[in-house]
């Protein structure tokens, strides 16, 4: 969730019954600037491109570690079976907001829309479930993700700084709480507009990290005595797919892509083919990075790039990438709360709560960052809580309660659910597990 395209569209246009609490909503000119851009046409090759951007983001940084925690003749197979059950369970979204879209004379529709009116369809017109879970899956999983990027940039910094000045080592707290001024300040830039812009810059800076992180790969690579490697652990692969969720992070730009395409009908292929072109991308830069640093590479791949113009060139373009995308992320928890407590307070000036909440969001993800400054843990709970349960639950769920589908289909749609309850239950137990582990330090 890394563009301002996904940002713009997972906040996506809402349905008949929202219309009304819009037009109160204290940021309205966001909601209209949202909905101008969304009239705008995209080809099927731009729509492609979104795609894959949507997809390729800091989450790539961590499948070379997860490779070293299964070795290079499992994860790409498991990472295979994630993206395929990812491809269906994407499709299964897809049909399910047709069909109410269709049944119900709406207009376009976004993630958290279509899982509401699914649920009101099977359970009732009062039923909020469907939202509110996905709401609370959407804020935990965004939440989980600033932290990420906070530990990312505090430690990109300390490594690029400790390689050229040795006399100043200092723990990789000292950055976090360093950069919170910066980065307290960039995230109160709420504006559709200038996020873009932020949006633009930080594109360049991500191209130039990862052809940075290759150019490095490609010219240290050693492929002699690989036996080693073939398997490592096999009680580690739920944490391998827990980082490999996160890693496919374009779950809410499915919908509102196919909304703004000129030809919508021909949205399945492209999914598929930036489904299958993102898995490639994965396995090849996940084996490659592997293979290079072998049992040294770090939890993110920019960990390991060692001192020299190349590495501290991925270093600090990966930290400024970050350092950009960082306000993105609040875009999407910060409109769903605020909506929440503009309701429950409505004496409170809109502005006053955006600053409230963007100020104590940036304090929360700080905090945790400064306690549990282990990247690798925040990836992996973030995967396999909001990851699995945006990408391979709530969508399966949909396509059963609106359907009535033949034995095959069922069983399907069945299959991807259970890996979906299994993966989330079991990933966010041992995160967590690790997580308390490292409090209790």
């Amino acid at each position: 969730m890394s563009e301002t395209d996904a940002i713009c569209s997972i906040q996506n246009r809402s349905g008949a019954m929202e219309r009304s609490a819009q037009s109160q909503d204290p940021f309205s000119e966001s909601l209209s600037c949202k909905r101008n851009m969304s009239t705008k046409k995209i080809s099927n090759v731009e729509c492609f491109i979104h795609f894959l951007k949507g997809n390729i983001g800091s989450g790539l940084l961590g499948i070379p570690y997860a490779m070293s925690l299964v070795g290079i003749t499992i994860g790409p197979p498991i990472l295979t079976v994630v993206a395929i059950l990812c491809c269906m369970s994407t499709l299964y979204l897809l049909q399910a907001g047709t069909h109410i879209r269709r049944k119900y004379s709406l207009p376009p529709l976004g993630y958290s829309e279509v899982v509401d009116l699914c649920f009101q369809e099977y359970f009732g017109k009062d039923n909020k479930w469907g939202r509110i879970s996905v709401d609370t899956f959407l804020v935990v999983g965004q939440f989980g993700a600033s932290t990420v990027y906070v530990i990312l940039i505090a430690t990109n910094l300390k490594i690029t700084v400790d390689n050229y000045l040795p006399q100043y080592v200092v723990s990789v707290k000292v950055y976090i709480v360093v950069e919170l001024i910066f980065l307290m300040l960039i995230s109160l830039v709420w504006t559709l507009k200038k996020l873009a812009l932020i949006s633009m810059a930080g594109n360049v800076f991500v191209v130039v990290g990862l052809t940075s992180i290759m150019v490095y790969v490609l010219s240290h690579i050693s492929f002699h005595n690989l036996e080693p490697i073939y398997v490592k652990d096999y009680t580690k692969i739920p944490n391998f797919i827990s980082i490999a969720v996160f890693a496919f992070e374009a779950i809410g730009l499915v919908l509102p892509l196919e909304n703004q395409m000129k030809t919508p009908e021909s949205f399945p292929p492209i999914l598929v083919g930036g489904i299958l072109t993102t898995l490639v991308i994965q396995i090849v830069f996940g084996l490659l990075g592997y293979i290079c640093f072998r049992d040294s590479v770090g939890k993110v791949i920019t960990y390991s790039l060692p001192r020299g113009a190349v590495g501290v060139l991925g270093l600090i373009s990966v930290a400024i990438n970050i350092y950009f995308t960082y306000p993105l992320v609040f875009y999407v928890p910060i409109s769903i709360l605020l909506k929440v407590l503009t309701k429950k307070f409505p004496s409170i000036h809109s502005y006053d709560l955006q600053f409230g909440l963007r100020t104590f969001f940036v304090l929360v993800t700080f905090g945790f960052a400064i306690v549990v400054p282990k990247i690798e843990l925040f990836i992996q709970f973030v995967g396999a809580s909001g990851g699995i349960a945006l990408a391979f639950i709530y969508p399966p769920i949909s396509y059963l309660m609106v359907f009535k589908l033949s034995r095959r289909k069922k069983i399907s749609a069945i299959i991807t659910l259970i890996f979906g309850v299994v993966s989330c239950i079991v990933g966010t137990t041992i995160a967590i597990i690790e997580i308390v582990k490292e409090l209790s330090k």
